[in-house]
């Protein structure tokens, strides 16, 4: 009698442990990339598993510090605003008068921007793309002056547009907008807008902070080629962070302080919730809620839609978002150095190898099938459940995958092998 049970015999012994090897290959190639459709199927897997272990471990702190003023349908309607105040208040008629994110008269963003620089805003950020002239003169030339007198605290959106075969045209406001040919250092700062999910689900986990266009083909960057940044980048390094040294870093997105009106514990989705751009011309909400402008001093206050007709809604794990969410979001995780850490490659193989052993232990110590099943499950069930409890200690987010690939491939095929070869022998 072996250490492993029934002693088999000499050519059964090499068969099975040829199966066990080839199982071992087989979770490599499949790991590696290197079987398609189910190395994706296997990826694809270990995202959702990732995506659902941050829903449960500890976030980022979402900051009161940073505000989004969204562009909402109370902001076309303003019904809890008195007639008088509406018709009085030249941003408020603006905004009635207009619908779509980018339609709005510039003169509204405008007066945005004086009334939140007079407020003592650190930063004023507009995730909306300008471009091209408003068509009216004074309309261009006010628009202008407003952005170079407050260049310093403005931070305008620029968008990286596919032209086709890879390549993309940036579109920049400070070559689009009239009045804006000065030297860069009197117009505000620009950053892209671009948000990248992941294929194929769609799903936003990461943030390029910086890129070239060689990078964005495929390429390596060429000499003295500019790097792009991303809206948050910019307005991360004006208060004094730096991107992290990975191209592509996946968030750890922040829930929101405190429960919302209904008492659902905080969520992704609560996060830096916006707020109607209108309130801040409604003199009751300008001297109640905003302390007379008070309440944002030192804030980064980023201006985006946060309606469902603008089609700027997207999706990231557990949660449907607006786009200036996700913008706030990453910057949040650059001020916070916030980020979920990628395992090693060779972390990521030795593990496979490790829990393949634990396979091929399960396979020749366990002579019923069934029995070998349940312990297979419970162990890869165990590995989760550590790999989320090492997820939480570490900032490493590792859902075990490649370690249960292991043990699933050696255990089912190397103990199917080994089950027909000790029936086979049993029965002769």
């Amino acid at each position: 009698m072996s250490f492993f049970g029934s002693k088999p015999s000499g050519r059964g012994f090499l068969l099975d442990r040829g199966v066990i090897l080839l199982a071992v290959a087989l979770a490599a190639l499949v790991w590696a990339g290197l079987l398609p459709p189910l190395s994706t199927a296997v990826w694809q897997l270990d995202a959702q598993l990732r995506d659902e272990l941050s829903l449960f471990l500890p976030p980022t702190r979402e900051r009161d510090d940073l505000v989004f003023l969204g562009i909402n349908e109370e902001s076309r309607k303003q019904e809890s605003i008195p007639p008088g105040v509406r018709t009085s208040s030249r941003a408020l008629t603006l905004m009635r008068e207009n619908v779509g994110n980018e339609t709005l008269d510039r003169r509204l963003f405008a007066d945005v921007i004086r009334r939140l620089a007079d407020a003592g805003a650190r930063q004023i950020i507009f995730d909306v793309v300008f471009v091209g002239a408003a068509g009216d003169p004074k309309i261009d030339r006010e628009f202008a002056e407003t952005l170079l007198a407050h260049h310093s605290r403005v931070i305008l959106a620029s968008i990286l547009v596919p032209k086709g075969n890879g390549a993309y045209h940036m579109v920049d406001p400070r070559r689009e907008l009239p009045g804006l040919s000065r030297p860069s250092a009197e117009a505000p700062n620009t950053g892209y807008v671009n948000l990248w999910p992941d294929a194929p689900n769609g799903v936003i986990r990461r943030m390029i902070f910086e890129t070239t266009r060689s990078g964005l083909e495929g390429r390596p960057p060429q000499p003295d080629e500019p790097v792009l940044e991303a809206l948050s980048t910019v307005g991360a390094r004006s208060l004094g962070a730096e991107p992290p040294p990975e191209r592509s870093s996946r968030l750890r997105f922040a829930v929101a302080s405190e429960s919302d009106a209904a008492g659902r514990e905080p969520r992704f989705a609560d996060a830096y919730a916006p707020r109607g751009l209108h309130t801040i011309f409604d003199p009751g909400s300008w001297s109640r809620e905003y302390r007379g402008g008070a309440w944002f001093r030192d804030k980064v206050v980023l201006i985006s839609t946060s309606t469902f007709a603008d089609d700027d809604l997207h999706r990231i794990p557990g949660a449907v978002v607006h786009g200036g969410q996700i913008h706030l979001q990453a910057l949040g995780c650059l001020l916070e150095d916030s980020f979920w850490n990628e395992v090693p490659r060779w972390a990521e193989v030795l593990l496979l190898l490790v829990m393949a052993g634990v396979g091929t232990i399960l396979v020749f110590g366990l002579r019923s099938p069934a029995v070998m099943a349940i312990a297979m499950l419970a162990i890869a069930a165990a590995l989760v459940v550590a790999s989320a409890f090492v997820s939480g200690l570490t900032g490493y987010l590792f859902a075990g995958t490649p370690g249960v690939l292991g043990l699933l491939a050696t255990t089912i095929f190397g103990g199917t092998a080994h089950t027909i070869a000790r029936w086979r022998r049993e029965s002769s």
